[in-house]
């Protein structure tokens, strides 16, 4: 299997790599308790790094052949991963949806119009309780950073309720890790004496903490390991600037910063170099970043 950093070297990575920071930092700007303002019709034209990602996870997990398979994807988006891998790659004859974004959700419902085996559920997984279903498999791509940190155990305790005994969890999980990366020279220049006053009422994503968090509530919620690998990607741009071009295809600070918005990521590209010891005398840079896949079983 090739790594993830390989094939997002071969694709063209200025802008391949674009849905998987978008995940980091909405399009639109966030509300104060967190809520993202996602444009679906944006995203959908940029979800290619999601889809690689999940299918090389799911092609590497053989699922139970099962009348009625019924499977729960948690923070679908747009709906193309779960249309074209999840339903085919699971063998899910049932899929439940359950996003919270009215945007994604309605170019998700688009996307399965077609489908009369989908049912879709505006809301968070936090807040997903009492269901009467139980699935045989719940699925997360890319979700979870989205969730407060008050509210993940909840939210993975709603993952394993209506999980059946033998289910499987399968995820993607945007996750910390001890070496800077973009988001640490972000949050530096966010928290800065010039750049603190413009950000003050910005709620700003979350990345879900190192492995040993999420290994952490799989065990508190009866959901055992079978599966885990940690990951980096490296994606090369020719500068600072063509970095800049890339970030502002999706950077929600522009709303923010308006005309300086150039210049707070110039500020921060700079920092980043020096953060991850890239030469600011060199011409080109490097965009690092880090994510989970697991694969648990309830017990």
């Amino acid at each position: 299997m090739k790594s993830y950093e390989t094939i997002i070297k071969n694709k063209r990575s200025k802008y391949y790599l674009f849905s998987l920071v978008a995940l980091f930092w909405s399009s639109d700007v966030l509300a104060s308790d967190g809520e993202t303002l996602w444009d679906g019709k944006h995203y959908k034209q940029n979800s290619s790094v999601q889809q690689i990602l999940a299918e090389q996870v799911l092609r590497g997990i053989t699922f139970p052949k099962k009348t009625g398979f019924h499977v729960l994807d948690i923070g679908t988006g747009d709906g193309s991963v779960a249309k074209d891998l999840i339903i085919p790659l699971t063998g899910a004859s049932k899929l439940t949806i359950l996003e919270p974004s009215e945007d994604m959700l309605s170019i998700c419902r688009e996307t399965f119009e077609d489908k009369n085996n989908v049912s879709f559920i505006q809301g968070k997984i936090e807040d997903f309780e009492g269901s009467q279903t139980l699935f045989d498999c719940v699925t997360s791509f890319f979700a979870f950073h989205w969730v407060q940190p008050i509210n993940r155990g909840k939210a993975f305790r709603n993952i394993a309720v209506p999980l059946r005994p033998g289910g499987l969890f399968v995820a993607v999980f945007c996750i910390g890790s001890d070496k800077p990366r973009l988001k640490t020279a972000v949050d530096q220049q966010m928290k800065s004496d010039k750049w603190a006053g413009d950000f003050k009422d910005l709620a700003d994503p979350l990345i879900i903490g190192p492995k040993e968090i999420i290994q952490s509530l799989l065990e508190e919620n009866n959901l055992k390991e079978q599966h885990h690998k940690v990951h980096e990607s490296i994606t090369p741009f020719e500068d600072d600037e063509a970095l800049y071009s890339w970030i502002s295809g999706w950077s929600q600070f522009k709303k923010i910063l308006g005309d300086r918005d150039k210049e707070f990521w110039l500020e921060t590209i700079h920092l980043y170099r020096k953060l991850t010891n890239q030469s600011t005398e060199m011409k080109s840079v490097n965009y690092i970043d880090y994510y989970l896949e697991i694969v648990a079983v309830k017990q």
